[in-house]
């Protein structure tokens, strides 16, 4: 086998396409990413790493905050199950999708749509279970509201998500995978709304042992669920 008819100088990261060409028997092109897209990559993978980092901040905060045991045992539990299933689950199944995610970085697509309606699955049945818990002694609030209408939301994208994996690339099938997009997006902002709402209630600010960390918190949740949306956005436009 000769050898390759083009090898890295050092020169190809700054060409559009860097081509490894290898004739033998069989003729082998190699064509590997730019110096640009490399750096995309890495801009990219860092900011999913940062989102998860303060995902994981803000989540276990209110985790410690139901531990501490200042409200009823079923709001505690509400807000347990709320947490971790609208905003633990449903953010990081959304992240799957990405390759960029250290989570699904080494899985097929097929295998990052399963993982992606497995955690979404997940994070539905156990958002629902927290939500029916206080659904008969919660009051009209916004925090309500946009729980309530988030939730709603999630159902129909639910339904619609399960039917995208199933008929493929279609046209009908694009048509409900845009379908779905569209009430993922507004859903997930409406839980964002939701959960830095109740970030602001009176009895989480009262048990923070650090004045004003609630707002820390708040700009915590809203830059990982920013990294999120912009996501969603590209994969929309470029598959990625």
């Amino acid at each position: 086998m000769h050898y390759a008819n083009k090898v890295c100088d050092l020169e190809c990261g700054k060409k559009p396409v860097c081509v490894h060409e290898f004739v033998g028997p069989v003729k082998i092109v190699l064509v590997e990413s730019t110096a640009v897209d490399y750096q995309r990559k890495i801009w990219g993978s860092a900011a999913f790493t940062l989102a998860t980092m303060l995902m994981g901040a803000t989540v276990f905060a209110v985790f410690l905050f139901t531990l501490s045991f200042k409200l009823p045992l079923f709001v505690n539990l509400h807000v347990v199950l709320c947490t971790m299933g609208f905003h633990l689950f449903t953010t990081t199944g959304i992240l799957m999708f990405s390759s960029l995610f250290g989570g699904s970085m080494h899985l097929t697509p097929d295998d990052r749509k399963v993982q992606h309606t497995i955690l979404e699955i997940f994070g539905f049945l156990i958002g629902w279970a927290g939500i029916l818990l206080m659904i008969e002694y919660q009051e009209l609030t916004v925090h309500a509201l946009t729980g309530f209408i988030g939730a709603i939301l999630a159902v129909l994208s639910s339904v619609i998500g399960p039917t995208v994996y199933l008929t493929g690339p279609k046209k009908f099938g694009l048509f409900k995978k845009n379908a779905h997009r569209v009430f993922v997006i507004p859903t997930f902002i409406l839980l964002t709304v939701c959960f830095v709402l109740g970030l602001m209630k009176a009895s989480f600010i009262k048990w923070t042992p650090i004045k004003h960390l609630h707002y820390i918190l708040i700009a915590f949740t809203v830059l990982y669920s920013a990294v999120t949306l912009v996501s969603i956005i590209l994969r929309a436009m470029y598959g990625t």
